[in-house]
């Protein structure tokens, strides 16, 4: 199977094939997620734009919101309960889209909001299998979501593509056990973000903030403080411009919760734990109840900047909140995180029973699905 097309119908082909239930026995290697942007470089392959289509059966933009809707809600549904109890009901979703786009009656117009809707579901598939320890699959799906957006000349939502890949090239680097490795990842996190702005060329200004946001990380975990507090404040006077009227749907999650809780993981990374463990409990404060995920997320990433800062007895609570919160939820990535904060604590009494706690939650998420195929 190839990994990209330089037709939309190729690209969706692709998808529909990723999504099939047997390609879960298979075992996928992708290269960078950074040649995916290579393909807006001039000395690419040209990419051919959606046009009209007739096919057998017929699509309006009723059916385009339809998809974003049910993936919006598929992400909620995610952040509640984790990646692991819904990924099979997502990748059904995408393949049965997939499918009918590729045998769809449409517009040009129609199919250009068609494409970069699906876009949006491929993106989530990508994030559902990172969410189950799955990465190669993630990538994999990140360069199709990536390859639709364009094909529909929806270049801000490519750039958002680009940003979710660059957060899982962090999420590598953090719990790289070589050194070589972690850098590996962080420059790749920084690489894809670049390009990302590139891509996304007028961005809007939270999608500014954000690939500002993530740079940060990335930066962070480079060690160059100067780049990443550059990169923070540059994130925080484009947030200060935003007008929600103005920015697409698909951002909406995006809010200043958002911000803080990725400014403190990279503030916290580079040496400047006072200001993280401010961000990171305002993140928290302002994250709803039902978000178990984004919490649990906040709770681990609150423990280690407290860590950061030499306050052991507040790490230990924070983290045993997180183990709470993480217990009940289907996410190998909270599990991921949480294995990095035990990595960082010291040998201390006080650490004994949270160390037990957090290795017992180190089994692999699977779903009913993925259990089934094996």
């Amino acid at each position: 199977m190839c990994w990209w097309a330089v037709t939309g119908g190729g690209t969706i082909e692709v998808v529909a094939d990723l999504s099939e239930p047997t390609v879960e026995r298979r075992g996928f290697l992708v290269g960078s997620l950074l040649a995916a942007a290579a393909l807006v470089h001039p000395t690419a392959p040209p990419l051919r734009f959606v046009t009209a289509r007739a096919g057998s059966t017929r699509i309006g933009m009723a059916d385009a919101e339809a998809i974003t809707s049910t993936a919006e809600h598929y992400r909620r549904l995610g952040n509640r309960l984790g990646g692991g109890m819904i990924r099979e009901q997502v990748v059904r979703f995408v393949h049965g889209e997939a499918t009918r786009a590729l045998h769809g009656d449409y517009t040009q117009d129609t199919g250009r909001a068609l494409f970069s809707a699906v876009a949006q579901a491929t993106r989530l598939a990508g994030s559902m299998a990172a969410e189950v320890g799955r990465h190669a699959l993630a990538q994999r799906y990140y360069v199709q979501a990536f390859n639709l957006a364009m094909h529909a000349d929806d270049r801000r939502y490519a750039a958002e593509v680009l940003t979710h890949a660059s957060r899982l090239a962090v999420q590598n680097s953090q719990a790289a056990m070589d050194e070589r490795d972690a850098h590996h990842n962080a420059r790749h996190a920084v690489g894809l973000v670049r390009a990302a702005r590139e891509v996304g060329a007028g961005a809007t200004p939270v999608l500014t903030t954000q690939l500002h946001a993530v740079e940060a990380r990335g930066l962070a975990l480079l060690g160059d403080r100067a780049a990443t507090t550059a990169a923070v404040d540059a994130a925080l006077r484009a947030f200060d411009r935003t007008d929600p009227a103005r920015e697409p749907a698909w951002l909406g999650y995006y809010s200043r919760t958002e911000l803080y809780g990725e400014l403190g993981q990279g503030l916290r990374d580079v040496g400047c734990p006072n200001r993280a463990v401010g961000m990171i409990e305002q993140a928290l404060a302002g994250t709803d109840p039902w978000r178990t995920r984004s919490r649990a997320f906040a709770q681990t990433d609150l423990a280690m900047a407290y860590l950061a800062q030499g306050e052991l007895e507040a790490a230990v609570s924070a983290a045993g909140t997180a183990v709470d919160i993480a217990e009940p939820v289907a996410s190998q990535r909270i599990f991921d995180r949480l294995a990095v904060l035990r990595r960082r604590l010291p040998r201390h009494p006080r650490v004994a029973e949270l160390d037990r706690r957090i290795g017992g939650l180190g089994t692999p998420v699977k779903t009913r699905w993925e259990t089934s195929v094996r």
